[in-house]
């Protein structure tokens, strides 16, 4: 039993101890995080979009998607396209949807993303109000805003460029994001389970041993 416990605590210490790996084990990991932000409302008779265009400067897992918490928020369509206006992923934001910092999370079906440029955009209902020009703004490794969306005739749309509100401007939406494992973590999580394997073969090798004896 001390060498199967011993094996299977190797092979916590190899997962947990990769930092790459370790991201998948948090509630949301937001693409961002700011401390003070200016806000201005939506004075169209209908929703718009909102949203910005990023990059990404490695593979990343997109787990979950997140609207602006003070938006008027009741039920908010968030979707990520790719730069020709193509629908990667997509889904409703509702007020009573996990909340962590100023944005609440409806969690989607994982989607994996290679390094490259992508748009995010939300649905602002009017009368609803949105963040710009953040002050304090912290980000997740790889993340980087690159520009201002809108799209302003009635209903949710693919945004286009638009000229910014200051600093990571219309932050209306939000998504949590993860690295992938490079093969060396996923080496390294293999390795230590394999190494559980083993020591469970060897001992089931050894108590057949002894009843034979």
């Amino acid at each position: 039993m001390r060498g199967i416990l011993t094996g299977l605590g190797l092979a916590l210490t190899l997962t947990f101890a990769a930092p790459a790996a370790a991201q998948f084990f948090s509630a949301f990991n937001p693409a961002f995080d700011y401390e003070t932000a200016d806000t201005e409302i939506n004075e169209n008779a209908f929703p718009i979009t909102l949203g910005f265009s990023f990059t990404l400067s490695r593979a990343s897992t997109i787990s979950a998607l997140g609207f602006w918490i003070p938006a008027n928020l009741t039920s908010n369509r968030v979707a990520i396209w790719d730069l020709s206006g193509n629908v990667l992923t997509s889904a409703t934001v509702n007020a009573t949807d996990p909340a962590q910092g100023d944005y609440r999370y409806s969690p989607i079906a994982p989607l994996s993303l290679g390094a490259g440029e992508y748009v995010i955009g939300g649905e602002l209902q009017s009368g609803g109000m949105f963040p710009f020009d953040l002050t304090g703004v912290t980000t997740a490794g790889g993340y980087t805003w690159t520009g201002h969306r809108e799209n302003v005739n009635p209903g949710f749309n693919f945004p286009s460029p638009e000229v910014g509100l200051g600093n990571q401007s219309a932050a209306l939406v939000n998504f949590s994001v993860s690295a992938v494992p490079e093969p060396a973590t996923w080496a390294m999580m293999l390795i230590g389970f394999g190494g559980v394997g083993m020591v469970i073969r060897r001992r089931r090798k050894t108590l057949g041993l002894a009843r034979l004896a």
